[in-house]
């Protein structure tokens, strides 16, 4: 979760193509861990000022979703639906821009 700052999201490479960004009270890297993925896009801290995010790891939040099947549930959906988003706004830049990140 991004406490302070904003976090930039990129296709492939720091830097290049940035395409979206995240800002305070927003998280991300949610739908990776929980559907077991991997990231295809880089994020990074934005460099127009300080970005402080809080993390958890891998393993207590599965233990946490474990250990709470019910907001497993929620977070779960959640992730899907935000993986969702998140493709369909990195696809709308891509044909905006005409660049493709494979």
């Amino acid at each position: 979760m991004i406490f302070k700052g904003k976090v930039v999201l990129s296709l492939r490479q720091k830097d290049e193509n940035e395409y979206f960004t995240l800002y305070a009270t927003n998280f991300f890297g949610d739908y990776q861990l929980l559907l077991g993925l991997k990231s295809t896009e880089c994020y990074k801290a934005a460099s127009d000022g300080t970005t402080y995010c809080h993390c958890i790891k891998k393993k207590k939040l599965l233990e946490l979703m474990h250990t709470f099947p019910v907001a497993h549930s929620i977070f779960r959906d959640r992730a899907s639906k935000r993986r969702i988003e998140f493709r369909r706004i990195r696809k709308q830049y891509e044909l905006f821009t005409g660049v493709n990140a494979s």
